[in-house]
C-alpha cells in the first residue's frame, strides 16, 4: 500500500508477439517500482523462433538486465545484454534432439558474444512434444 493505504503497483510484465512466415518474435518487458515511485524497466527478453520445413526449430533468447556479470552498473534505465540462450530442436532418425547453449558478452567488448557453450542435450524417443 502507498502512504494513503491504497494499493500501489509493485511490478508489471508486458508481453508482445509477432509472427511472420516461419519467424516468431516475442518480447517480455519486466518493470519494478523504482525509488522514485515510478515503474522502471528492470529486465527484458527478446526471442526469435524459426521453424524450418524439416521439423527443426531454433529459438534464440537475448536476456537484458540492469547490469551484466563482470561489468560496472550501466546508467539508470540502461539495460545490458546479460546472455543469449539458444534452444535447438531437430528430428534425427525417429528421435528428437534438443540442445541448450548460452553465449555471454566478452569482458573486453560487450558487443561481442562468446562462442556458444553447450549446457545440455536431450534425446527424446517416441511421442516428443
Amino acid at each position: 500500500p502507498d502512504a494513503s493505504g491504497r494499493m500501489a503497483e509493485a511490478a508489471r510484465q508486458v508481453l508482445r508477439q509477432a509472427v511472420k512466415d516461419n519467424l516468431t518474435t516475442e518480447q517480455a518487458d519486466e518493470y519494478e517500482n523504482a525509488s522514485t515511485g515510478k515503474m522502471q524497466l528492470s529486465r527484458q527478453t527478446v526471442s526469435r523462433i524459426v521453424k524450418n520445413p524439416d521439423g527443426s526449430e531454433r529459438k534464440e533468447v537475448d536476456v537484458f538486465g540492469a547490469n551484466a556479470p563482470g561489468r560496472a552498473m550501466a546508467g539508470e534505465g540502461a539495460l545490458q545484454l546479460r546472455e543469449r540462450q539458444i534452444y535447438d530442436r531437430r528430428p534425427v532418425d525417429g528421435q528428437v534432439v534438443e540442445q541448450f547453449s548460452i553465449q555471454r558478452p566478452a569482458l573486453d567488448d560487450a558487443r561481442r558474444l562468446s562462442a556458444p557453450q553447450l549446457i545440455s542435450e536431450t534425446v527424446c524417443v517416441g511421442k516428443c512434444k
